[in-house]
């Protein structure tokens, strides 16, 4: 079956404290979504869809993988669900999609190809990682601690069918879609968890450069 990848790289990444998008920020001369597209060009009979923004600087990174035969660009959306909608559009075989946030670059391809291999079985594929922390909960001047097993971290990518997620998509957005398997599961739909990589973290603070610098570099 055809495997499909959507980069979603189309936001202001404002945490980071950068004056300019995250993902253009260079570790060892490389913008961070170099890492990211050249991380699933790994992966065999693969297409890519890279959702990008009016960004000036998107034209220099373009131009270096216009050989690639299986990489195309979508204009993103005012927000992460239209630019997720907008790519979904421009799938037209039937197949497994990939969505993933192209701020996470040290995902690996050991990783991505068991989350295609999952979703083949099971419909979707959800990556997670476990808590190490104690959590609580906090409701306005009151908390109380929460039993740290009974919740897990959401990772991407995050696979499904195509013609499944497309269906979820073609709803209105949702204050509650904090990701796509949210957005899926409001549809009734089962979610398949898969054990994710704690290296396959989302750069969103000047922490997180650091720490992704001191990965890529090594």
């Amino acid at each position: 079956m055809k495997k499909y990848a959507i980069i979603v790289a189309a936001g202001k990444g404002k945490r980071t404290g950068l004056i300019f998008p995250k993902q253009f920020f260079k570790i060892n001369n490389k913008p961070i979504i170099c890492y990211t597209i050249e991380k699933f060009l790994e992966v065999k009979n693969i297409e890519i869809i890279l959702v990008v923004s009016n960004n000036k600087n998107w034209q220099k990174i373009i131009n270096n993988y216009r050989n690639c035969k299986n990489l195309s660009i979508v204009k993103g959306g005012k927000n992460r669900f239209d630019s997720v909608k907008n790519a979904l559009k421009s799938l037209k075989d039937k197949g497994i999609v990939a969505i993933h946030d192209g701020a996470r670059p040290l995902i690996s391809k050991k990783l991505i190809e068991n989350l295609f291999k999952s979703a083949l079985k099971k419909n979707n594929a959800i990556p997670y990682i476990d808590l190490k922390d104690s959590i609580r909960k906090v409701d306005d001047n009151k908390n109380k601690s929460l039993k740290r097993e009974n919740y897990v971290l959401i990772q991407t990518p995050q696979v499904f069918h195509n013609s499944d997620i497309k269906k979820a998509y073609n709803q209105k957005f949702d204050k509650k879609f904090t990701d796509d398997a949210n957005v899926f599961e409001s549809l009734n739909k089962k979610i398949n968890l898969i054990k994710g990589e704690e290296i396959n973290f989302k750069i969103t603070t000047k922490n997180d450069l650091k720490l992704a610098e001191k990965y890529l570099s090594n």
